[in-house]
């Protein structure tokens, strides 16, 4: 009998409790609620602006008047009209949060309708797409006030800023995206960073922006070029040679790789044979690759001239200028410049052909006819 008195005493008291809360709601915020089922959100807001003056103390009033806000879409008051809730207590900040996030995709979403649009236009040319892509900024903008550590929004933003050509707001914004991108799996952003940097010859940050992406993204070798570019425009060719032994062993069929690599050797090297070889040896991995790559070809013979590394010459002449047939003057419409016919000629005589010599010297003269 004493627990069932005492358990009815409980209820008691709870019921008490909740009488007291429904009791403790002001006038404004019953005036308010009756005006929301009108569907009347107008009355309702003055109802509620009147009682923040006179009762600025209620979180119920400011929680309610955040809440018609949103349904007049007043994003902003909204804003400060739940902040006011939360710092005197209210305990429905759930519910608040969740406002806030349908305000958010609201608005974020308004703005991918003319952004996209915007994109179609720039394909079109069409002058146009300034004006739209202007209009998806002013929502996206909103959408950051009212989550301003959504990584998203942010990149949405800088991607309008780029299509603008405004670099200085779409690095801003960029950088906000990145800082957002707390999973650090946003690489898209990190790479138009680095196409900022290059273009702005910001080496430097280049390099720094591409080994971080290369640590989150080892695929992405396609960028240590660009690494090996910046040290190579910084005057440091020691750390470039490293940049594009890196990407070549991570990409070993990318003929412009090695091309690239040879022609860093080839102008560091003067008169420094080893460097003349190893970029004879970039040239001939190049040329493998893209045998219709005439430069690559004329690098590779080139760099062996001046080697004298006459065989590998021969090898690399021969099978172009006389097409893989037999040695012989008579060959029909001959191709090269008479200057790579010399160098073959030069060639032969240094390995004591002298013969196939006197035949490239014939087929100079056809070509000086």
């Amino acid at each position: 009998m004493r627990n069932r008195l005492k358990n009815a005493g409980l209820v008691i008291i709870v019921l008490s409790m909740l009488v007291a809360m429904v009791g403790c709601q002001s006038s404004y915020v019953r005036s308010a609620k009756i005006y929301l089922q009108q569907d009347d959100p107008k009355n309702a807001k003055e109802v509620l602006m009147t009682g923040a003056e006179l009762t600025p103390e209620d979180p119920n009033v400011w929680y309610y008047l955040g809440k018609v806000h949103f349904d007049l879409k007043e994003w902003e008051p909204m804003l400060k009209a739940f902040d006011k809730a939360i710092e005197l207590g209210s305990p429905l900040l759930k519910d608040m949060q969740d406002t806030r996030y349908e305000a958010w995709r609201i608005n974020y979403n308004s703005g991918l309708k003319p952004f996209k649009k915007a994109l179609d236009l720039l394909k079109a040319e069409d002058d146009k797409a300034t004006g739209t892509l202007e209009k998806a900024l002013v929502k996206f903008n909103m959408a950051l006030i009212i989550d301003p550590e959504n990584h998203q929004t942010a990149k949405a933003i800088s991607e309008c800023y780029l299509q603008l050509k405004d670099d200085e707001n779409g690095e801003k914004y960029l950088k906000m995206s990145i800082e957002l991108d707390v999973d650090k799996t946003d690489i898209s952003s990190r790479v138009n960073l680095v196409n900022m940097f290059f273009s702005a010859e910001r080496y430097e940050e280049t390099i720094a922006m591409i080994e971080e992406i290369m640590v989150l993204d080892p695929s992405r070798t396609d960028l240590i070029g660009r690494v090996a570019i910046s040290y190579q425009n910084m005057n440091d060719n020691d750390k470039a040679i490293e940049a594009w032994d890196r990407v070549i062993e991570r990409d070993p069929e990318n003929a412009d790789f090695h091309f690239n690599r040879g022609m860093l050797l080839y102008n560091m090297a003067v008169d420094d044979s080893t460097k003349l070889l190893g970029a004879a040896i970039s040239f001939a991995e190049s040329y493998k690759l893209n045998p219709e790559d005439s430069e690559a070809r004329d690098w590779l013979t080139n760099a062996l001239l001046r080697t004298q590394q006459w065989e590998k010459l021969i090898a690399t002449l021969e099978p172009f200028l006389f097409n893989g047939e037999e040695i012989s003057e008579d060959i029909v419409n001959p191709v090269g410049s008479s200057n790579t016919w010399q160098i073959l000629a030069a060639a032969y005589s240094n390995v004591e052909r002298y013969e196939d010599a006197a035949v490239c010297v014939k087929v100079m003269k056809k070509l000086e006819e």
